[in-house]
């Protein structure tokens, strides 16, 4: 694989954008549909979101649009680097902290991992404590990672 372009903390940047995001939108609504980021050439960060143009669209098809769409970009120059963010079940083969997690796929032309980060909705307090409370608390474990093959930056089909 070609070396990245930006340098290796801008993606390291871009996922801690992610993981952000996406714990505080756990905090706040309990979920959260597939997001993500891409750096485009000039080293610039920005988010993404999938919007199939269709009422209640599945968590899939959002994913599959982002997924399709950062391919497009990376393959045109347009982008260096994407992440696609999914509240996901954490295979067992990789001994997570809690079985429900928060997955980053990251690429580039020299990164393919696949990032997560298990939690599990902790107990909601009672009281005083309640009022210093997300309105859906999580306890959060290790994150993980794994090389994979790139899903995202791959040739378009023929």
């Amino acid at each position: 694989m070609a070396t990245l372009p930006v340098g290796p903390h801008r993606v390291e940047e871009m996922l801690r954008f992610c993981l952000e995001t996406a714990k505080q939108m756990l905090e706040a609504n309990g979920g959260f549909a597939p997001f993500g980021a891409i750096i485009d050439g000039n080293g610039t960060r920005r988010p993404v979101v999938g919007d199939p143009g269709k009422p209640d669209p599945t968590p899939e098809e959002i994913y599959r649009l982002i997924q399709e769409s950062m391919g497009a970009q990376f393959f045109k120059g347009e982008i260096v680097a994407g992440a696609i963010v999914a509240d996901a079940t954490i295979p067992p083969e990789f001994k997570p902290d809690y079985p429900d997690g928060v997955r980053i796929t990251v690429e580039s032309s020299s990164i393919s991992r696949l990032i997560f980060l298990p939690y599990k909705k902790a107990e909601t307090p009672t009281g005083a404590e309640a009022a210093k409370t997300p309105a859906h608390p999580h306890v959060y474990g290790e994150l993980l990672g794994v090389n994979v093959r790139p899903t995202i930056f791959v040739a378009p089909p023929a």
